[in-house]
């Protein structure tokens, strides 16, 4: 009797532990998607990661990432209650990292509405107003239970939801036996102070005699524009656009979602970001062909289906890319049409910048309009008088040195010296310009020249590689461009770009909105000096 009680019993020991094996594993196999799908479907946001303690934060890549952060001051909010909340477990950070980042876990955001789409403001919500989802095991809870010292805030569904570090944070747990989930693990739920009120619903959507959450919006349309994910994947997120945006600029049927999906390896991350928001039916088209012609080993090179916009003074110049043309109704300072812009910096001892774009105009008048501009921008700051060519020998290219004598006059890459090429031209039937400028001495009417002359050839072959869908394309060297661009000034964009070696990108149409696809590798030596600091 006894060894067929202990049969039994091993028995159901060995079944619980393959369905365990299955289970886990298909909860391993879960989209990204279907994990949102389990959680509240009114949050604004959320993001999901799978194992990225080990693929990513305590890897040597995680470790720069989370020092170039930390160096920018981005998160520094979460990085300073990360540590105190390590401390209060009994552990230090990466300990910490290691019990709550080892499975997949989910970060959550709510009411991010009231930021609109202020960058800034985006990631002070990034950095206090959080709710994380962690599997966890079950030893962890036992350490986390005897090492702190909570204070009940409130039970709710049964739950008690502690209030830890003087109420900084709430923390939830959801033990193995209670949980909802497919994997059956516990779960250990941490919020920020400011996160604090959506515990309470991610509670209730992880219980399994709670009522099923209301579908999620996020995760049916983040799955719709991501129906089959390539392996490998670490982080993904879906964000309610229309949170961010003006309500008159989205029709009341349509509520956009945007997601983004990351793919992280040694030596850089590759980024998928989509959104079903209304594009454009533009039939403009990039010139890819003319960018993969002349790009070369280019610092930045970027190929646009809109045009791009350069406006300068003695002390910087600004530049606006569009990824579409702009609305002829909009104003006489929009452009009527645009076949595709391109913008080069070339990779020399002294880079020259080269762009090509269009320009508003009548064809029979462009060659004068053209001149007028760069007359009226390159006028010299004592006498108001600028390079005055008046549209004659439109087939020219003209060169103007710009020597800025005021004390104030910016230094760097341009220095006070400045030298012009431009030609006009009619493209396509379209008005179109190509200028190049640089520090004095430099080759920019070559570079003109050179552009010039390989844009004919390519539109002299038919379908040269203009692509409808495509709205922008390039590449970039950032640890190059940085002094080029910013010289020695240091800050938060001089540590992003001193941090990274080359990104290449592709933004286009799709069936439901926008896609792009980003890929950057961290640069090798980490960057010069400290992140955010030149030596």
């Amino acid at each position: 009797m006894n060894a067929s009680l202990q049969a039994r019993s091993w028995l159901r020991c060995l079944v619980a532990a393959i369905t365990s094996l299955f289970v886990t594993h298909a909860y391993a196999q879960e989209s990204p998607w279907e994990t949102i799908a389990r959680y509240p479907g009114d949050i604004d946001a959320a993001m999901v990661l799978d194992r990225a303690a080990e693929r990513v934060l305590l890897n040597d890549s995680g470790l720069d990432i989370r020092s170039t952060f930390t160096s920018l001051g981005l998160f520094a909010e979460t990085d300073r209650a990360w540590s105190a909340l390590a401390e209060t477990f009994g552990i230090n950070s990466d300990q910490a990292i290691e019990a709550l980042f080892s499975g997949r876990v989910v970060i959550m955001w709510d009411h991010i509405d009231e930021l609109g789409i202020n960058p800034l403001g985006l990631l002070s919500t990034a950095d206090t107003g959080w709710v994380l989802s962690a599997e966890v095991t079950d030893s962890f809870v036992r350490q986390v239970r005897r090492k702190i010292k909570p204070v009940p805030r409130r039970i709710h569904a049964g739950k008690p939801v502690y209030a830890i570090e003087h109420g900084r944070f709430h923390l939830a747990v959801i033990d193995a036996k209670d949980t909802a989930r497919a994997s059956g693990g516990a779960l250990m739920i941490v919020a920020s102070k400011r996160g604090a009120q959506l515990v309470n619903r991610v509670i209730d959507s992880m219980l399994p005699d709670a009522a099923a959450p209301a579908p999620s919006r996020l995760a049916i349309q983040a799955a719709a524009m991501n129906p089959k994910l390539r392996d490998g994947w670490v982080a993904a997120a879906a964000v309610a656009v229309d949170d961010m945006i003006d309500a008159t600029d989205i029709k009341p049927e349509r509520q956009p979602v945007a997601t983004m999906v990351v793919w992280a390896g040694d030596s850089g991350w590759d980024l998928s970001i989509k959104s079903d928001a209304e594009a454009s039916s533009s039939d403009n088209a990039a010139p890819v062909g003319l960018l993969g012609a002349v790009g070369g080993d280019a610092l930045l090179a970027v190929a646009n289906a809109g045009p791009i916009s350069i406006s300068s003074d003695s002390f910087s110049f600004d530049i606006g890319f569009m990824l579409e043309r702009a609305d002829p109704n909009q104003g006489q300072n929009q452009p009527t049409q645009s076949t595709g812009s391109l913008m080069l910096i070339s990779d020399d001892s002294s880079p020259v910048m080269t762009v090509m774009s269009s320009v508003q105009c009548a064809p029979e008048s462009y060659a004068q309009t053209v001149d007028a501009y760069f007359e009226n921008a390159l006028a010299d700051p004592a006498t108001a008088e600028g390079p005055s060519f008046q549209g004659k020998f439109p087939s020219a290219i003209r060169t103007h040195l710009l020597d800025d004598q005021t004390p104030e006059a910016a230094g760097g890459w341009l220095d006070d010296k400045v030298q012009v090429s431009w030609i006009s031209g009619i493209s396509q039937g379209e008005p179109q310009v190509i200028f190049a400028f640089g520090p004095k001495g430099t080759p920019t009417s070559n570079r003109v020249r050179w552009l010039n002359e390989a844009a004919r050839k390519l539109q002299a072959i038919p379908g040269h590689a203009t692509n409808p869908a495509i709205l922008s394309q390039g590449f970039a060297r950032p640890q190059k461009l940085s002094p080029l661009l910013l010289g020695n000034t240091p800050g938060v964009i001089a540590g992003i770009l001193d941090a990274v070696d080359h990104v290449r990108w592709e933004i286009r149409k799709a069936q439901f909105g926008l896609s792009a696809e980003i890929g950057w590798h961290w640069s090798a030596d980490g960057g010069a000096g400290i992140l955010g600091r030149r030596d």
